[in-house]
């Protein structure tokens, strides 16, 4: 199951307005029983400084952010069924997976903000204090992975494409000639121990 791996899924969205930036979006998939440990948030942070390092944020046009979700289920209190989630269940309240809202990426603060905001009780709080008085058959269930989300918009030429050429790979050429849009993001994925 894909919840249970310590991994990161990277993709760098072309900016439809600006052919020099992509939009880069980090997801980090942290299993629950890992968010318990700041060695895993130091893990994260290493990951972001090695890619977004000081020196390059002259490539940087918007600054970098991150977000923290999670993955959950939900218990059809009728039924006993169980699914799996991430996201909203409630399409008037889209937010409701949300654990943070986005912030400032600060390397100084990061790892212990988010161990804080990770820890259990009050994820689980969080996360059921923004179904309450709702009308559903669906209840929150338990966690099973925390996603922190890692956003900045980034000009072609910022050392992280040395490391992940791939991400600036779309096909305009090949799109032009089939009167197709060009591919809008490339990805890659990288497991951690």
């Amino acid at each position: 199951m894909q919840h249970q791996d310590f991994k990161l899924d990277g993709a760098a969205i072309l900016d439809s307005q600006h052919d020099n930036q992509r939009v880069m979006v980090y997801n980090f998939n942290v299993p629950v029983e890992r968010a318990q440990d700041l060695a895993t948030f130091e893990t994260i942070r290493q990951q972001v400084d090695a890619d977004f390092p000081q020196t390059s944020r002259a490539m940087v046009i918007v600054p970098l952010y991150f977000q923290i979700s999670a993955v959950y289920t939900l218990m059809n209190r009728e039924t006993n069924e169980e699914r799996l989630w991430q996201g909203s269940f409630n399409p008037r309240a889209r937010d409701l997976s949300q654990v943070s809202v986005f912030r400032l990426y600060d390397s100084e603060t990061f790892a212990a903000y988010a161990l804080h905001q990770c820890e259990i009780n009050r994820a689980l709080n969080k996360l059921d204090s923004r179904t309450t008085g709702q009308e559903s058959v669906w209840t929150l269930g338990q966690i099973l992975s925390f996603i922190v989300s890692v956003q900045a918009t980034i000009r072609n030429n910022h050392s992280l494409f040395n490391n992940h050429p791939e991400l600036l790979a779309h096909r305009n050429g090949a799109a032009r000639r089939q009167r197709r849009m060009p591919r809008q993001r490339a990805v890659f994925r990288m497991y951690f121990d």
